[in-house]
């Protein structure tokens, strides 16, 4: 009777053993490193249109991040507008459009129209006269929808 007893005991310590060392090797599996965040004075301004178009905080090695600092690339070349000018007043512009307009539009698209006009412009002229006609042209839109 002993023996059988001392078995379970046994049986069940070792069961038990293998289940915390499981707990254990699985927790420490599931753990990732914390993502170190950008402190906000670092961040390029492709990076904060990222966070703001995902609306939460995004990895410098986001897709999005790679997206929008192509696109204020060649604004700021077609313009004479620094990447820094172009990203406030296209997120203004945005923000606009969505609060005061009711227009449904994102960033990247906003961006993206304001490039094709950018490209068709001198390089003397200055982002917010882009904008201007971005938000004219999205606003036209959204009252004929």
């Amino acid at each position: 009777m002993q023996d059988s007893k001392r078995g379970i005991f046994g049986f069940i310590a070792v069961t038990v053993a293998i289940a915390v060392i499981a707990i254990i090797v699985l927790t420490q599996l599931d753990r990732e490193e914390p993502e170190t965040r950008v402190p906000v004075d670092e961040r390029s301004p492709a990076h904060e249109l990222a966070i703001f178009s995902a609306g939460n905080y995004v990895s410098e090695q986001d897709a999005r991040v790679k997206k929008f600092a192509e696109i204020l690339d060649e604004i700021s070349t077609n313009t004479s507008s620094t990447k820094s000018e172009v990203a406030n007043l296209a997120t203004d512009s945005v923000i606009e459009l969505r609060n005061e307009k009711d227009v449904e539009i994102t960033l990247e698209e906003f961006l993206e129209k304001a490039s094709e006009l950018s490209a068709e412009t001198s390089s003397k002229t200055k982002f917010e006269e882009i904008a201007s006609k971005v938000t004219i042209i999205f606003s036209e839109e959204g009252t004929e929808a």
